[in-house]
């Protein structure tokens, strides 16, 4: 909504978006104005129907905002710093990498899925300082439909089968594995958790006010005390499927460095192959950058 031109206490509001074949700044055709916008006009007496010009997309720079706003009010956020430049392109042998535990990652799903297709993901955690394959991960949702008849007995591969077990977050689990029996918790203790705060009415201040807080260590302080990388901080993994929202956000909590998968996921797929870009979602506390290479299915 905006106020009206001429000042008084009247609001224009935009009620579609008009089709660009017509010019003219009026619905001479009644055929051009949607049903619904018409039955709003109607209902309410409104004034005819005028066509206008407005911003189709987000301003992303003040300049834009500045221009676009004249025409219609619009709001503009500065953009944060690591998603206002693109993603650099991968040297050759930066890519030549990528395709190589790409494939490794395609074999592993065709090794799990049977008959040399592949019919379910696989997933490998790399590091890309040392090159060392830190944790491989298998999709195993397909057995928990199964139900089997009384008497008998699951074996160890339907025992770790479940619907939520998806490729991402099986390596996910080996990664913090492999991490806890190289690192046991004995050898690298974690701080101290801070005292409980004292039962003193006066130092939480009045009703309503927000309890302190202690403070939370940084991740370099973390990692300094504990003496080990956070999660999967800096790794990179390669995924023969697209990862869906669930193991995107995942990957975004493991605090992963890149994400490269093979065949993408127009309907599940939660990072540029399907409806969403996850990666991209500013509102969160860590990004990745994605690759792709468009593997047809």
């Amino acid at each position: 909504m905006r106020k009206a031109d001429d000042g008084d206490d009247r609001l224009r509001l935009v009620v579609c978006i008009a089709s660009s074949s017509s010019s003219s700044s009026s619905f001479d055709d009644d055929r051009d104005v949607p049903d619904a916008a018409r039955a709003l006009v109607t209902r309410h007496a409104l004034p005819p129907l005028e066509r206008d010009t407005v911003p189709a997309h987000a301003p992303r720079t003040r300049e834009q905002w500045e221009a676009w706003n004249a025409r219609w009010p619009i709001s503009w956020k500065k953009p944060m710093s690591h998603l206002a430049e693109p993603a650099e392109s991968p040297s050759a042998a930066d890519a030549e990498t990528m395709r190589r535990w790409t494939r490794e990652a395609i074999d592993d799903a065709r090794r799990g899925g049977g008959g040399g297709c592949v019919i379910a993901n696989a997933v490998v955690i790399v590091d890309p300082a040392s090159g060392r394959v830190v944790a491989r991960g298998r999709d195993a949702t397909g057995g928990w439909r199964i139900r089997r008849r009384d008497g008998e007995d699951e074996d160890e591969e339907d025992a770790r089968r479940h619907p939520l077990r998806h490729a991402v977050l099986d390596a996910i689990d080996a990664a913090a594995s492999a991490d806890l029996a190289r690192d046991p918790p004995s050898s690298s203790p974690l701080p101290p958790p801070p005292p409980p705060p004292p039962d003193d009415d006066d130092d939480f201040g009045g009703v309503g006010e927000k309890r302190r807080r202690a403070p939370t260590a940084s991740l370099a302080e973390m990692t300094a005390e504990i003496g080990r990388g956070y999660l999967c901080t800096g790794y990179d993994v390669y995924c023969a499927r697209e990862p869906c929202v669930m193991c995107a956000m995942a990957l975004t909590h493991s605090r992963v460095r890149r994400v490269i998968y093979a065949i993408p996921s127009a309907r599940h797929g939660a990072l540029g192959g399907g409806a969403y870009s996850l990666q991209k979602e500013r509102t969160l506390n860590h990004h990745y950058d994605v690759y792709t290479f468009g593997v047809d299915a």
